[in-house]
């Protein structure tokens, strides 16, 4: 029999199970379909998704992180809030960007979000990326993260601005990166040329409409 169970923070969200026929020693294949439910979370959570293989005297088992997400703003919907809220999303070197720091504007700059994630199948290889921190900031609030790396969130990681950076320093990072020969800025906070304070994005992909992309965009557009 295969059962199933998903659980955070020690609750059990769902559950399930079926009989599978016995099944001969080899290669991975599907046995056993099953179509889970997310409840209604009242904020986003890191979960774990557990699987047990029981019969014959035997037990196999294995387990996989997952973020989930509760129902919130789209993309479009934050866009909006931003423009409401008088922040401005703009490209890195874009003329609206320049104009918006002279003027003293809040801002986020972004850039390097193009292409594909930053990740490969096989062992411990990552692309140009082998290590990500993130530090405990209000920005990353909506985020359900450990603080290092995980493969959860690569789907919007790329490759981020290599460090050191103008006008960066240490204390500004919120997210970094480590590859094979460099070391990345994803995520950094700095006061604008005219006053306002500025979120710098690289390789992080805000803008993907994902839930992990909204995710941050809404805690960077709460953080001003």
């Amino acid at each position: 029999r295969l059962s199933w169970c998903l659980r955070a923070a020690g609750q059990t969200l769902a559950s399930g199970g079926s009989d599978v026929a016995d099944q001969p020693a080899g290669p991975a294949r599907e046995i056993a379909a099953a179509q889970i439910r997310i409840p209604n979370l009242a904020a986003a959570t890191r979960a774990s998704l557990e699987v047990v293989l029981k019969g014959r005297g035997q037990v196999v088992s294995n387990a996989w992180d997952v973020w989930l997400f509760p129902r919130g703003p789209s993309r479009k919907d934050l866009v909006a809030a931003a423009a409401a809220k008088g922040v401005v999303i703009a490209a890195e070197g874009s003329d609206e960007a320049r104009e918006a720091e002279a003027g003293g504007k809040d801002l986020i700059v972004h850039s390097n979000q193009d292409g594909p994630g930053n990740i490969m199948l096989g062992w411990w290889y990552f692309g140009s990326q082998m290590g990500v921190v993130l530090n405990d900031h209000p920005a990353l609030k909506y985020l359900p993260h450990d603080g290092l790396i995980s493969p959860l969130l690569f789907r919007v990681l790329k490759e981020g601005r290599k460090l050191p950076v103008p006008g960066i320093a240490q204390k500004d990072l919120i997210v970094a990166g480590e590859g094979g020969s460099a070391c990345y800025l994803y995520l950094a906070e700095r006061r604008g040329s005219g006053g306002g304070r500025v979120f710098v994005v690289s390789g992080l992909d805000i803008l993907s409409g994902y839930p992990e992309g909204n995710a941050i965009l809404r805690g960077l557009l709460e953080a001003f």
